[in-house]
């Protein structure tokens, strides 16, 4: 039997586990910490208060909304972050709901359990959302709990808010400079099969003014765009005889190019890129130009043309209309 001086050690190591953990402290963490399971129960009565299941808080029942957040990451086991509403209300873009949201790797049942939140006991649901794919760059930990990423919460408030919920979101979340576009940028382009990517990436797109870096991150967003929409991913920056060009699909003969400096190009630029265009498309290629602005206002309406195009040439080629050329034209979208 474990004396007085052991118990009280037992105590000290559970209150400086909580002390970082706002509070609460999972069971796995104290079998790890050497305490045994049957010590847990018989030993800790009266320090231990449960939040979830195998998640307790030190000391007293009431417990901190962080502390709350902290117990459900801890509940999820290892490898879970706060995720969706949860992850965006720590990281202050959104208000705290009653519910905790959790990601981890592996699907683990969702509860409901009564807790007494700074004063206030409520029943409060505990959600863990299930993900293929948590690249280390997605998580963050801030105050103690790891979370996803700001890019990444966005990514992943895409597809549970409605447009104007998600506009607020990142309009907030920019209010207090959290958003960098390099990694929004790099988020988007890894966001291929989630829910809301579209709209995602469409917020990007809006927030970015042109003439800032826009040639990487049209090309990305549109090759993004493609493989949502079903469309084969076309090779890019790629030399056309002496052109490069954008994005090609060679077999249909049809180019994309993308521009993202529509207010800032000059005349000998606007008539280099005439000229390369007519050359093309004597060659026989199908040339679509699209600006920032059509991709940000009218995205179905590209994907449409580049279908049609691709469609379109295909049809040409099946034909074999001798020394016939189509000659596809982008409609602006503004």
């Amino acid at each position: 039997m474990e004396t007085g001086t052991r118990a009280a050690e037992v105590r000290k190591v559970v209150q400086r586990v909580a002390a970082v953990q706002h509070g609460v402290v999972a069971r796995w963490q104290l079998l790890e910490a050497g305490i045994q399971d049957s010590g847990i129960d018989k030993r800790l009565g009266g320090l231990l208060f449960p939040v979830f299941p195998g998640v307790y808080a030190v000391g007293r029942p009431q417990i901190t909304q962080k502390g709350l957040w902290m117990a459900g990451v801890l509940c999820g086991g290892r490898g879970a972050v706060l995720g969706y509403r949860s992850a965006a209300a720590h990281w202050g873009i959104l208000r705290a709901l009653p519910t905790v949201e959790v990601i981890r790797g592996r699907s683990r049942r969702s509860l409901r359990v009564r807790v007494d939140v700074e004063g206030v006991e409520s029943f409060v649901p505990l959600w863990v959302r299930r993900t293929r794919n948590l690249p280390e760059q997605d998580v963050q930990t801030k105050d103690g709990i790891s979370l996803t990423s700001v890019a990444r919460t966005l990514l992943n408030l895409a597809s549970t808010l409605d447009h104007t919920g998600l506009e607020k979101a990142f309009l907030e979340a920019d209010r207090l400079g959290l958003l960098e576009d390099e990694q929004l940028i790099e988020c988007a382009t890894r966001s291929n099969g989630h829910r809301g990517a579209a709209r995602f990436r469409l917020m990007i797109l809006r927030r970015i003014p042109p003439g800032r870096h826009l040639r990487s991150v049209l090309e990305s967003i549109f090759l993004a765009a493609c493989r949502d929409g079903g469309i084969e991913l076309p090779e890019t920056n790629v030399l056309i005889g002496p052109y490069e060009v954008d994005c090609v699909w060679r077999k249909p003969r049809v180019i994309v190019e993308l521009d993202g400096y529509e207010y800032h190009r000059g005349l000998e630029m606007f008539e280099r890129d005439a000229g390369r265009g007519n050359q093309l498309r004597s060659d026989g290629w199908a040339v679509l130009r699209f600006t920032w602005r059509m991709l940000a206002n009218e995205p179905d309406l590209v994907l449409n043309q580049v279908r049609n195009a691709l469609k379109n040439q295909a049809v040409r080629d099946s034909t074999t209309v001798p020394n016939g050329v189509e000659t596809i034209t982008a409609r602006s979208g503004r």
